[in-house]
């Protein structure tokens, strides 16, 4: 009987082992300690930037932004009318951890942004592209911003 307990025993330390030795080891996962003595994990999505559990406004207007830039901002109307609940909420959804003078700043910069795409939608084509552009630009910024804080907090 303790011999079975025994190799029980090893067996779930080694696997635990092996699942932190994986972890660890996996670049589009990070380990972030916050101030109140938790850790946070967050995950870089498929087109590398990162994708935060607590953040699904965040998460959604990035992934249909990547989507609009792979299509060279040949969209709709519609995908449009899509990203404004998410963008438009960003300010008020974003963790405490993330929330740096420079990435609200950043929000409001899109959010400006995607104003004027929105009161535009039904101008040139030209014109629509270009205020694409600027709102993916400033979402750059952003993407940038949240890199430098998931970096600075890092494990």
């Amino acid at each position: 009987m303790k011999f079975i307990l025994m190799t029980v025993l090893i067996t779930m330390i080694s696997c635990n082992l092996r699942k932190e030795d994986n972890f660890t080891d996996n670049d589009n996962i990070d380990v972030i300690d916050l101030k109140n003595d938790k850790s946070l994990l967050v995950k870089k999505d498929y087109y590398g930037t990162y994708s935060f559990s607590n953040w699904n406004d965040f998460n959604i207007s990035n992934i249909r932004l990547h989507e609009i830039e792979s299509l060279d901002f040949n969209t709709s109307i519609t995908r449009m009318n899509l990203l404004s609940e998410s963008i438009l909420g960003m300010d008020e959804s974003i963790p405490d951890w993330l929330k740096t003078n420079k990435a609200l700043k950043e929000i409001k910069e899109i959010e400006e942004k995607f104003s004027i795409l929105v009161d535009q939608r039904y101008s040139s084509t030209t014109k629509i592209r270009k205020n694409w552009k600027n709102l993916s630009n400033e979402f750059d910024d952003l993407r940038e911003e949240l890199k430098e804080t998931v970096e600075e907090n890092q494990s």
